[in-house]
């Protein structure tokens, strides 16, 4: 067996709630970004998709071992496109839908306790993820997969988590719409909310870990 290994050891209290993005925050779809690529050269789509489908691809670029530039290069290379860098990257990144209800729930519990994000997301949608929604400028400690190397559910995304922000594992909730993440995050020692779409300030886990009345606030 497998020795886990220890939490850091540190001097903060009380609870932080780590938020996921996708289908959380934000509903994604990377058909949109096909359908995007197509209608700025038509027959772009077709040739780029297969790439946008790769998840060997996709993994690299959301651990941080491929730049934006570098993916631009690649698949301009590849597909024979001629967008300007700006150009790729909006195309790429115009894919996210708000779950406002969920957003203002971030907010308020943000007023109340510390609040993370923990997402599995690459350089360019990172960047266009700030850049469009304020909601996340309430984030003391915003963090993703490409910024810490590792994705969700490899424990060392939750380790280094927890040191940069300074809570153990023990006094940390995740809320995710992965299964494989929730069940990743408990088997080390958070505590997980899996959200399955419903409206998250219903959800009984509010009442569970006393966060419900921050999102009254």
């Amino acid at each position: 067996m497998k020795k886990r290994r220890p939490t850091p050891k540190t001097g903060r209290s009380g609870l932080l709630v780590v938020f996921d993005i996708g289908n959380v925050l934000l509903r994604f779809d990377m058909e949109r970004a096909v359908r995007n690529f197509e209608k700025l050269s038509p027959g772009l789509g077709t040739r780029i998709a297969p790439f946008l489908r790769r998840p060997a691809l996709s993994r690299r670029f959301e651990r941080g071992k491929i730049s934006g530039p570098a993916l631009y290069r690649y698949l301009k290379k590849e597909t024979g496109f001629r967008l300007s860098y700006p150009a790729f990257c909006l195309a790429f990144s115009d894919i996210f839908t708000p779950v406002r209800e969920n957003l203002r729930l971030m907010k308020k519990i943000s007023a109340a306790r510390p609040v993370a994000v923990l997402s599995n997301t690459n350089s360019i949608h990172w960047r266009h993820i700030h850049a469009h929604y304020p909601a996340f400028r309430h984030v003391r400690w915003p963090y993703s997969s490409h910024l810490l190397g590792h994705m969700k559910p490899d424990p060392r995304i939750f380790y280094a988590l927890s040191r940069r922000t300074g809570f153990p594992l023990g006094r940390m909730i995740l809320i995710d719409d992965r299964p494989e993440n929730v069940r990743g995050a408990r088997r080390i020692g958070m505590a997980a909310v899996h959200y399955r779409g419903q409206p998250l300030h219903r959800h009984a886990a509010l009442k569970t870990f006393q966060l419900r009345k921050d999102a009254r606030r």
